[in-house]
């Protein structure tokens, strides 16, 4: 499918501009929900000027932080981690 692979690039194009910052293991899910939310937030209410490039790169981004939450809890499930209880609980992860 041309646009999943279009998207796909996309995706890999800004995880390699950003390499430098590290990886994502270390990050909560939550931290990365956030992230998710903030670019999908730039992508329903684009600041005045923001150009079709630049949502690209956002719907990129929200992408990346989508397939960083999937893999830190494959991870986590695999490494026999628990799901938290219910609301206010902030992390899943070994031993939580």
């Amino acid at each position: 499918n041309a646009a999943l692979n279009g998207y796909a690039e996309a995706m890999q194009k800004r995880l390699d501009e950003n390499e430098s910052k590290g990886g994502w293991e270390q990050l909560s899910e939550i931290e990365l929900v956030r992230r998710i939310n903030t670019n999908l937030n730039s992508l329903i209410k684009p600041q005045e000027g923001t150009t079709f490039d630049e949502l690209e790169k956002q719907a990129a981004d929200a992408g990346n932080y989508c397939m960083m939450l999937f893999d830190n809890l494959k991870r986590f499930r695999d490494k026999g981690a628990i799901l938290p209880d219910g609301p206010g609980t902030d992390n899943v992860g070994p031993g939580n």
